[in-house]
């Protein structure tokens, strides 16, 4: 039988594995998309969208470069993935897109560009939440008020309720 202490001396073990192992992981699974992404390159992101990278790429909890750039707020970053056709609807595992994320930071001016670009205001992540709650949970009024604008303009044209991720 393990006592205590050795059980505890097991786990701590097991925890320092795998801390040590996540950097290398992380490391692993980045790319330079990401990178320029995260540090608002934008010379470096023009050059990787203008030969030919895919931009819509995700990263080990599925997100893509927008999802990364609708966190960050970056206008530049945001606007050369969408003007470059990055999909606005794909989905993380958590079932956010990059409108709900952008909703959550108070990003305005990215939520206006991902709705100018088709982002679906209607699109509910795993636990059946849109991009409006988000923005209302984490105290932006204007994004909110911006989001049930969006939301009824798609209630209008086509009449679906809900639309939830896969």
């Amino acid at each position: 039988m393990i006592n205590k202490k050795q059980a505890f001396k097991i786990v701590t073990a097991m925890l320092i594995a795998a801390f040590a192992a996540l950097p290398l992981t992380i490391q692993a699974q980045d790319t330079e998309l990401f990178e320029s992404v995260r540090s608002s390159d934008h010379y470096s992101l023009e050059s990787m969208i203008n030969n030919g990278m895919d931009i819509d790429q995700m990263d080990q909890s599925k997100n893509t470069a927008l999802m990364v750039a609708a966190k960050i707020g970056d206008k530049l970053v945001v606007d050369a993935l969408l003007d470059n056709n990055a999909n606005p609807n794909i989905t993380n595992s958590a079932g956010a897109t990059a409108l709900m994320i952008a909703a959550k930071y108070g990003h305005a001016h990215v939520v206006d560009r991902l709705l100018q670009h088709n982002a679906d205001p209607l699109i509910q992540n795993h636990n059946g939440i849109r991009a409006s709650r988000f923005a209302i949970a984490y105290g932006h009024d204007n994004v909110y008020r911006q989001l049930l604008d969006a939301e009824q303009d798609a209630l209008k044209g086509d009449g679906e309720l809900t639309r939830t991720t896969s």
